[in-house]
């Protein structure tokens, strides 16, 4: 236990870290899946160009995510809907990807057949962040990985205010960045300058 509790605790500081400017967003998701022993860290943020993925390196499948599937996945339109109805409540859990979906329509959906099992995206968890809009953590595994259980639950769940914390941060910090730079006389804005 006490290597799942050092791991644990890196993966807390490095959340911060990154929250604050001052870690890669990429080392946070290679800790989530060294201690969720999962391949692929998924937050859905949202934005200009679709959701993009800060935690894991860009690879083909970010690209087909992005391009066609998003709009398809119904991981992330159920956190939409639970953040839309009731944000207090979803906000810092974790859920095995069965409760979110049920296993039979994720299995005969479109995104599954077309999508998910080709990318290693058969069995996931997933927990709720977000500020203004749904930010939901997914955790995948393969299929021949086996199914997540109650102790990654618990472990997702210990992680999920710090990543809300971080992401409260990141927020507030860039808008702290832009205050400042309001208050800069105007000639002092240019990169020449």
């Amino acid at each position: 236990m006490k290597d799942t509790e050092s791991d644990l605790a890196d993966c807390v500081g490095a959340i911060y870290q990154a929250g604050a400017g001052d870690g890669s967003w990429l080392d946070v998701g290679e800790r989530i899946c060294r201690l969720m022993e999962a391949r692929r860290a998924l937050p859905n943020l949202g934005g200009p160009g679709g959701p993009r993925n800060l935690l894991m390196p860009a690879d083909g499948s970010e690209t087909a995510y992005s391009a066609y599937f998003h709009a398809s996945d119904p991981y992330a339109a159920k956190a939409r809907y639970d953040f839309a109805t009731a944000r207090a409540y979803h906000l810092g859990r974790a859920k095995l990807g069965a409760e979110l979906v049920a296993e039979n329509d994720f299995l005969h959906s479109e995104f599954y057949y077309d999508f998910a099992r080709r990318h290693e995206r058969r069995h996931v968890i997933g927990g709720m962040a977000g500020i203004a809009e749904a930010t939901p953590v997914l955790v995948f595994r393969g299929d021949d990985a086996g199914a997540f259980d109650e102790t990654h639950v618990r472990l997702l769940m210990t992680l999920m205010p710090h990543v809300q914390r971080a992401i409260e941060l990141r927020a507030r910090l860039g808008r702290d960045d832009e205050a400042v730079a309001l208050t800069r006389p105007p000639w002092t804005r240019f990169p020449w300058a």
